[in-house]
């Protein structure tokens, strides 16, 4: 892989825990432990999780430029450090669902890298951001790392994201309501 382009530059991805399914932070780890060392240096990495075992929280601190715990995306300081995130990642395969950190992500200008087979890779048809198996993973991030140009492809290929969609995902949610008609429906992304 060519890294001409990322000399001097950085990632600055978060991982969402999901409340549904423990095992999701355990491949979301493997996958980052497995990226190539000359890529994952070059990662600014937010973890939002409740439970991050501290051999974990020592390995990724190897691994990475950086690493930021908080225990929920409602924590003030996370809310704070929001504006530097460019990159979500999800790894839930659930093909029904599109989960809430996805629509928080998208809500606020953040492109997200999910699960070819999940509900949330509906959001989205730019195939750079879907990925199948933990190799295309490690392919995808190590692209966008990169060339942090293809996070505009993210946005120039969102596809559901219509009022009746934002409305049947943020029912009972006015925070991403709000953030969805005042950023996406009005063409406005970072």
């Amino acid at each position: 892989m060519n890294l001409k382009n990322i000399e001097n530059s950085t990632l600055n991805i978060c991982y969402v825990e999901s409340q549904t399914d423990p095992n999701e932070f355990k491949y979301f780890f493997d996958n980052i432990i497995n990226l190539r060392q000359e890529m994952s240096q070059f990662i600014n990495l937010t973890v939002v999780a409740k439970t991050v075992k501290d051999e974990n929280l020592k390995e990724l601190r190897k691994r990475v430029r950086s690493v930021s715990i908080y225990s929920s995306i409602d924590q003030n300081s996370f809310l704070d450090n929001l504006k530097d995130i460019e990159l979500g990642i999800i790894v839930s395969t659930d093909q029904f669902a599109i989960l809430d950190p996805s629509i928080f992500f998208v809500a606020n200008g953040i492109a997200v890298l999910c699960h070819e087979n999940s509900g949330d890779s509906k959001l989205s048809s730019s195939k750079i951001f879907q990925y199948k198996t933990k190799q295309d993973f490690s392919d995808k991030l190590s692209a966008i790392i990169n060339n942090k140009d293809l996070l505009k492809d993210y946005f120039d290929n969102l596809d559901e994201v219509t009022p009746q969609f934002v409305e049947e995902c943020v029912k009972e949610d006015d925070i991403n309501k709000n953030l969805f008609s005042n950023n996406l429906l009005s063409g406005r992304t970072r």
